[in-house]
């Protein structure tokens, strides 16, 4: 291989995680290596792999998580997954996915990961995802899609809408229709926006794309009001309460930001 081939690298690791992986079993033959395939190892390597290694396949960075994998924009991780199949078979890689990040605004990416899911259940021993969030208030807005992509994981042949629609009736009980078009209204911008879109952009980014430019806000703060209004259930009224919070926050933050561009 030339220093320029795009699985230089790749081989380049593999070729010393073979060497590891040999010392590891003459003493612990039990024993085997998780590791990575990752930006520079992402591509599958010239080489052979090591029987006690187990390569994680993560595909990041990603272009758009609007868009599966098969999509133009994402296909070189597709290329990539194919090389690995047709490496090792099913049985031995695993994937380490980032769709559990970048939920800090609800970002519905289950709609799109439902597709990747259908491929990567065929082609890999199956699906971890990047620890999702430990803030709180990005699970009070998040939750629903945490509990989507883990429900299409192991059925990927799911609708997600419908998958969402059973999430807020059992969570947010007589609310449920305010939330649902809460959360309807959001997903529709969305997927309006074609802009690409990753786990980069931060909560505030994504949530100035999808709120703020369209002037949604009023009607989604208003979608929430009523929410407020109806629910009774106490533990729904916190899980109302608790959203609401963090859209209100969001919204503050990106009205203040929005006045401070205008003034300059």
């Amino acid at each position: 291989l030339e220093p320029t081939d795009e699985n230089f690298y790749s081989t380049h690791y593999f070729m010393f995680m073979n060497k590891v992986a040999e010392a590891l079993v003459r003493e612990m033959p039990e024993k085997g290596i998780v590791t990575l395939a990752y930006f520079g190892s992402l591509p599958p390597p010239a080489c052979d792999i090591h029987p006690a290694i187990t390569p994680q396949w993560a595909p990041y960075p990603r272009v758009d998580d609007k868009k599966p994998l098969y999509h133009p924009s994402n296909r070189l991780h597709l290329e990539h997954l194919e090389g690995w199949f047709r490496k090792l078979g099913p049985n031995r890689l695993e994937v380490y996915g980032y769709w559990g990040l970048g939920q800090g605004f609800w970002r519905p990416v289950a709609d799109a990961m439902r597709y990747d899911f259908q491929i990567l259940n065929r082609w890999t021993v199956g699906c971890t995802s990047e620890v999702p969030t430990w803030k709180e208030e990005d699970w009070d807005v998040g939750g629903i899609e945490y509990w989507t992509m883990t429900r299409l994981y192991w059925d990927p042949q799911q609708d997600p809408d419908r998958l969402r629609k059973f999430y807020i009736r059992r969570t947010f009980r007589e609310a449920a229709p305010a939330i649902e078009k809460f959360y309807g209204t959001m997903r529709d911008r969305y997927y309006a926006d074609t802009t690409p879109e990753g786990i980069s952009g931060g909560a505030g980014g994504i949530f100035s794309r999808m709120v703020m430019r369209p002037n949604l806000g009023e009607e989604l703060a208003g979608h929430l009001a009523e929410a407020e209004k109806t629910v009774r259930h106490p533990q729904a009224a916190e899980l109302v309460k608790r959203l609401k919070a963090r859209f209100d926050t969001l919204y503050a933050n990106a009205r203040k930001a929005a006045e401070k561009k205008g003034k300059k």
